[in-house]
C-alpha cells in the first residue's frame, strides 16, 4: 500500500511539475480541474466537456506548438475519450502525453474511476499508511 501511494505521489508531482512549466492538461470537467488544482496543478487545465463546445470545436482551440497531457477519467468513457484525443491531436501534429494517465490508472486499479476522486483517494491512502505505521509502533525500528 505504501509503495503504491509513493508511486502515485511521484506521478502527481511529475504532473504538477509539467503543469507548472505551462504544459496544458486536458480533463473532462470542472470537478476534475478542481481536484487537480487542489493537488497543486497551477498551469493551464482544459476542460473538454465544460466549455459547451463540441469535440472538434474544442480541439480547434488547442495551440499546436505545445505538448498536451491527456488526463481523462479511468472509466470506459474516459478511456474512449483519451483514445480519440490522442488520435485527433496526433493527426494535427500535436505532441500528446497520455503516459501519466495510463500509469495512474494502473496504480488505482478499480478503486476510483474519475480524476475528481484522485485527491480524496490519495488523502485516504495517506491516512491508512500513517495509521498502519502508528499501529506497528516502535517494534518496527
Amino acid at each position: 500500500m505504501e509503495r503504491r501511494l509513493d508511486r502515485l505521489t511521484r506521478l502527481v508531482q511529475r504532473l504538477s511539475d509539467q503543469s507548472h512549466r505551462g504544459t496544458p492538461i486536458i480533463v473532462e470537467g470542472r470537478k476534475d480541474e478542481e481536484s487537480l488544482r487542489k493537488l497543486g496543478m497551477d498551469g493551464p487545465i482544459l476542460c473538454l466537456k465544460a466549455e459547451g463546445k463540441g469535440f472538434f470545436e474544442f480541439l480547434e482551440g488547442i495551440d499546436s506548438n505545445r505538448k498536451i497531457i491527456i488526463l481523462t477519467d479511468f472509466d470506459k468513457e474516459g478511456k474512449k475519450l483519451a483514445k480519440m484525443l490522442l488520435n485527433e491531436l496526433s493527426k494535427r501534429r500535436i505532441k500528446v502525453d497520455d503516459s501519466i494517465r495510463k500509469q495512474i490508472e494502473g496504480l488505482i486499479r478499480q478503486d476510483i474511476h474519475t480524476v475528481q476522486e484522485l485527491r480524496d483517494w490519495i488523502e485516504g491512502m495517506q491516512t491508512r499508511v500513517r495509521t498502519a505505521e502508528e499501529n506497528v509502533g516502535p517494534q518496527a525500528a
